[in-house]
């Protein structure tokens, strides 16, 4: 809603006898007379109408217009898409999905702001995004902005374009791990010594395209140390060590019986520089 008031005006015309109408616009009036009012902006969608123009009357003579705009812009949207993982030349469309809709239809602009590839349209609710033919050192993995025109910037997508088949390994990727044995006491989390090697599970490799999936074993010797030896670290359940594999999301726990709980997530990138300069660019490693 807005506030309307009436300022500056002849004294002769008696505040009694101004008049209100919306010449154009499908929102409401508080009243239709007096030196004040309050325009009510319509139901957002596509029936509602962006642009309005009220009039003022003074003895039924126009004594002024003014137009309010009324955002056509939606509350909250977002770029919908099908994959984040293309191949080289690869196509898919873009569209627009709106949650929380503004006032009428609002113009659309898509962009290219970085990287490569081309848009079948740079307007509208939709677009065809087409990837690059090569993407040596993925430097030309795009980020695509989508914004409306009496707005600003809505939404940014970046995608990850591969140009390698992905016949080798990528990345691995600890999806969950856990490292649980009691301690030597069998004490309640307190021992300041394990008693055990620990074990981290779900381990897989993927390829460039991160499409090629191996479960590798689950023991630390032959998993993690494939992974990096230096992001091995022991969780002890005491204040002077305390550490969880190396996964930034990662999280440990004591439980009550004397066993140490950790979970977490983790992905390594193992690419060569020659894999990167032949374009092994997964989503997963954006």
């Amino acid at each position: 809603e807005q506030n309307l008031s009436v300022t500056g005006y002849d004294p002769e015309c008696d505040t009694s006898i101004f008049t209100w109408e919306i010449e154009q616009g499908n929102g409401t009036l508080a009243s239709g007379e007096g030196d004040t009012n309050i325009l009510y902006a319509p139901a957002a969608g596509a029936e509602c109408v962006s642009e309005h123009i009220i009039v003022l009357y003074c003895h039924f003579i126009e004594m002024d217009r003014i137009t309010v705009v009324i955002d056509p812009c939606p509350v909250l949207a977002n770029i919908s898409y099908i994959t984040l993982q293309m191949q080289v030349d690869e196509e898919q469309t873009l569209s627009v999905n709106v949650t929380t809709p503004g006032c009428g239809t609002p113009d659309y602009t898509w962009a290219i702001t970085s990287g490569g590839g081309s848009l079948s349209t740079t307007s509208g609710s939709s677009t065809v995004y087409t990837a690059p033919s090569t993407n040596a050192e993925c430097a030309n993995n795009p980020t695509i902005t989508l914004s409306c025109d009496q707005g600003g910037v809505i939404d940014t997508l970046d995608i990850a374009v591969n140009a390698v088949a992905g016949i080798e390994p990528a990345y691995y990727t600890i999806e969950s791990y856990t490292s649980g044995y009691r301690l030597p006491q069998g004490g309640a989390c307190n021992c300041s010594t394990i008693d055990g090697d620990y074990t981290c599970g779900r381990a897989s490799e993927r390829g460039c395209s991160g499409e090629l999936s191996q479960w590798l074993p689950s023991d630390s010797l032959n998993a993690w140390d494939r992974i990096d030896p230096a992001n091995v670290l022991v969780f002890k359940c005491n204040s002077d060590t305390v550490a969880t594999c190396d996964a930034a999301s990662s999280h440990a726990a004591c439980l009550d019986e004397g066993r140490i709980f950790v979970w977490g997530s983790l992905i390594k990138d193992v690419r060569t520089g020659i894999i990167k300069t032949a374009g092994c660019c997964p989503a997963a490693l954006l």
